[in-house]
This record gives C-alpha cells, sequence and structure tokens, in this order.
C-alpha cells in the first residue's frame, strides 16, 4: 500500500468517527430532554429537532462554510469587535457541521427506544432516590446502548460515503480520492483499489457493529439507584436551544438570506434539473420498491438462500461513489462500452444497489404480519399467483411499499457521488448542480438548486406523513 493513501484512509476515519461522535451527543442528550422531561408535550418541537435530516450533508456543509468563511458578513463582523473566527475547513470543523446534520439519525431511534425504555426502568430507580445524573447515566445510557450504537453506525455509513461535504471542507478521504483517481487523472485501477480498501472498512465497520451490539443487564443496574429528574431539566433545556439555533434556525435563515428569486426561477427551469431529480427520484424508487418487494418474497420461498439474500442489505452501508466505481469496472470489464452510454439504467441500478435495504427490511416485516391462518387458507385455493398477490399480500403490503417509495426518494433526491460519477452526458440533477458551484465557492448560486432540493424533499415528506397517517 502506497504511502499516498494512508492520508484518505486516515481523513475519512477521523471524519467519520469525529462526526458519529457529535451526532450520538447531540441526538442522545435531545431524545432525553424531550422523551424524559417533557413525554408526550412539544410534539411540534421534536418534529422539527427531525428536519436537518432533510438537508443533504454537502448543502448544509456549504451553509456553514460560506457563512463563516473570512470575506462573509458574519466573518466581517466578528473581526470588527476583535475577534478572529477560526476555519471550518478541517476535520474539527466538518465532524461538527457533519454531527449537527446527522444526529437526527440517533435523535429519532433513541427517542423511539426511550419511550419503552423510560417507563420501565426509571419509575423503579426513582423509589430509591439518587440524583438524575447517575439514572441517566447508570439506567438509561446503558440501557439506550443498542439503539445508541445503530443510530451512531447510520451516522458512521453517511460519513462514509460523502463526497460534496468533504471536498467544500477541503478534506482529504477516500471518497474525494476515488473521484479524483477516476476523472482527475483517468486512473480507474487507481480507483478500484481505492474502492477496495472503502469496502473493507465499511464491511469491518458492519462486523464491529454486531459484536458490539449486545444488550445490557439493566438488573444488575436498577440496586442501588434513586433520582429525581428536575434538576439537571436547565442544563438540557438550555442544551437543546443551542442546537435548534445552530442545526435548524440558522441553515433556513441563511439559504434565504442567499435566496434571489430570479437566479431561483432560472434554475428551476434552465435544463429542467427540478424535473430531473424527480423524475430520477420517482423512477428509482419504483425500481428499488419492485426489486424489494420480489426479494421479500424469495426469502418465504425459499430459506436455503436466505444467507445470500440477506447480503442485499449490506447496500445501504455501501457508499455511492463505491457502487458507482464496481458498476463502471465490471460493465468495461464485460463490454467494450461505457455503462453511462445507456442513459440513466447504469445510475438506478447503482441506486437501486446503494438504497435496496429499507426497501427489502420494511416488506419483509409487512409480510411477516400477514396471519398464518391467511397465508395456510390461501394455499389450499387454486388461483394463480398473480390473483393470491393482489387477493391478499397486496392489501397488507401496499401502504408500506408506498411509504417505501417515498422514503427512498428522499434518499435517491439527496445522492450525489453516484450520480456525479454514473449520470449520462447533459442529465443534471439538483444534486449535481449543487457540487458545480459548491466547488467553485459560488455559495449564493448554490443555494438555488439547494431551496429546490429541500422542496422537493418537503414534497416527498408530506407524501410520506399523509401515507403514514393512513397507515397508523
Amino acid at each position: 500500500m502506497s504511502i499516498e493513501i494512508y492520508g484518505p484512509i486516515l481523513g475519512s476515519l477521523s471524519y467519520g468517527f469525529g462526526s458519529t461522535i457529535i451526532a450520538i451527543l447531540v441526538g442522545t442528550m435531545a431524545a432525553i430532554y424531550f422523551e424524559c422531561y417533557k413525554g408526550k408535550q412539544y410534539v411540534i418541537a421534536k418534529f422539527l429537532f427531525a428536519l436537518p435530516l432533510a438537508f443533504p450533508i454537502y448543502v448544509f456543509a456549504f451553509i456553514y462554510v460560506g457563512a463563516f468563511e473570512y470575506s462573509s458578513a458574519i466573518g466581517s463582523f466578528f473581526r470588527g469587535i476583535g475577534v478572529e473566527l477560526p476555519s471550518l475547513r478541517n476535520i474539527v470543523g466538518a465532524s461538527v457541521v457533519t454531527g449537527l446534520c446527522l444526529y437526527p439519525y440517533v435523535f429519532l431511534i433513541v427517542g423511539a427506544h426511550l419511550r419503552v425504555v423510560f417507563p420501565k426502568y426509571f419509575w423503579n430507580a426513582k423509589s430509591l432516590g439518587l440524583s438524575d445524573s447517575k439514572i441517566i447515566l447508570k439506567v438509561l445510557l446503558p440501557a439506550l446502548k443498542p439503539s445508541i450504537m445503530a443510530g451512531g453506525m447510520l451516522v458512521m455509513f453517511e460519513s462514509l460515503a460523502d463526497f460534496g461535504a468533504v471536498q467544500t471542507f477541503g478534506l482529504k478521504t477516500l471518497t474525494t480520492a476515488i473521484y479524483s483517481q477516476w476523472f482527475g487523472m483517468q486512473d480507474f485501477m487507481g480507483g478500484s483499489r481505492l474502492a477496495v480498501v472503502l469496502l473493507g472498512i465499511v464491511v469491518g465497520l458492519i462486523f464491529l457493529q454486531k459484536y458490539f451490539f449486545k444488550e445490557t443487564n439493566i438488573q444488575k443496574i436498577q440496586k442501588n439507584l434513586k433520582a429525581e429528574l428536575k434538576a439537571n431539566e436547565i442544563f438540557f433545556r438550555s442544551f437543546v436551544v443551542l442546537v435548534a439555533l445552530l442545526a435548524i434556525a440558522f441553515p433556513f435563515t441563511q439559504l434565504l438570506f442567499w435566496a434571489d428569486l430570479t437566479q431561483l426561477m432560472r434554475e428551476f427551469s434552465v435544463n429542467n434539473i427540478f424535473l430531473n431529480s424527480l423524475f430520477l427520484a420517482s423512477i428509482g424508487s419504483l425500481v428499488i420498491v419492485l426489486i424489494g418487494t420480489a426479494i421479500a418474497f424469495s426469502i418465504i420461498q425459499n430459506n436455503k438462500l436466505n444467507k445470500l439474500i440477506n447480503l442485499t442489505t449490506y447496500g445501504y452501508a455501501l457508499p455511492g461513489s463505491l457502487i458507482a466505481v464496481v458498476i463502471m469496472v465490471g460493465f468495461n470489464m464485460i463490454f467494450p462500452i461505457s455503462i453511462t452510454s445507456l442513459g440513466i439504467m447504469g445510475l438506478i441500478l447503482a441506486l437501486s444497489i446503494r438504497f435496496l435495504t429499507p426497501a427489502k427490511n420494511y416488506i419483509s416485516e409487512s409480510i411477516a404480519l400477514i396471519p398464518k391462518s391467511t397465508i395456510h387458507a390461501l394455499a389450499i385455493q387454486n388461483t394463480s399467483p398473480m390473483k393470491s398477490f393482489f387477493k391478499i399480500y397486496w392489501k397488507h403490503i401496499r401502504m408500506t411499499s408506498l411509504m417505501v417509495f417515498f422514503i427512498v426518494a428522499i434518499e435517491i433526491l439527496k445522492e450525489q457521488p453516484a450520480v456525479l460519477l454514473l449520470r449520462p452526458a447533459g442529465f443534471d440533477t439538483l444534486s449535481s448542480r449543487i457540487y458545480n458551484y459548491t466547488s467553485e465557492g459560488q455559495w449564493e448560486l448554490a443555494a438555488q438548486p439547494s431551496i429546490l432540493l429541500v422542496l422537493a424533499g418537503v414534497i416527498f415528506v408530506i407524501m410520506l406523513t399523509k401515507v403514514q397517517h393512513r397507515y397508523e
């Protein structure tokens, strides 16, 4: 392994672990505040705290870099009062900003777990009477370890897969190195070797997750605890307010400050990038739902292949740049033409591999909820497989399939590395347009497609919310 490769490896690991630590701290503390101190109150506030997830990491990155750079209004203001702001173009700044963007992964999972764990363990410990700090540290956090690990691993995978944000922060990571080798130096084998290294890191993290993902024996921890959950509420409340300002209020305000209605309409119409993004998200989501449904049904039909089929769930942990490189190299080894010459088919293939995991998992869980008696009754009837599917199975999985469609559509809208590597010539999307502007430091111009990207995401989020209400 050459010396040049150690820099990107160290950059990827430092950025990934740094972002994960920040996201775990912010997400866990916010979840404890809302679920332990407020309970069922503040429903709207909890919804707002999940909003940063609608922002792609690269949009969050250019908002902060552009707002705090030397020549910005904020930078000039602080210099006027004798304060020199530190640069965000380093591992620490990138980790903090990315953690503020991705903490909802931890916040949502830990919050859901707390709704089960908190009533079960807290009231027993409360009757014994120690400080609330001890009950949080010695009861709640150990009980929440599985969900904290799950949310943290999602943040880690997203950070390792990121390309646009690390490019904006000026970091050297494996994703930027792959892109540079592939397009900058036309070194296909060099890019492939870097992709293999990145794959090895991801697989290693998956195995580490399984090793550390163990439940904690709470019964041993509860014996000497008692608490009164009031003393530290001011601390948690102050922390939550600070996060709300940095992760929600500031990014939205900065985008609106940069917004130019004329430029926004121009971005909306030029090359139809808004429609291109919606088209790619819709077609890609439809294909992924169909493939996920087929895989989910194949699992219940043939148990011998379940372990092999379950490998499809690793796709979400693989960066888009890695998947794109593998597809391009594999296609070039078999055929004498580039896969990009086939239009968006290669891109949809990469997106299918990348986001197949939620489709397969959600639809499999939905199928598992069908009563066994219904399936047995259907088996003795003389009906064709197609009639059986629409008569029984489709009624149970249709709402889940719609939910998966909108979830995957939101992820496809935000995907950047695979789009940059595999999109056909002349096919621009909102994510590729944002990269074009941010790579040149044109933050105000990048704000226009970013607003459109958030708007497109909101469209799918609203639809997803309606489906969830009907499902419940």
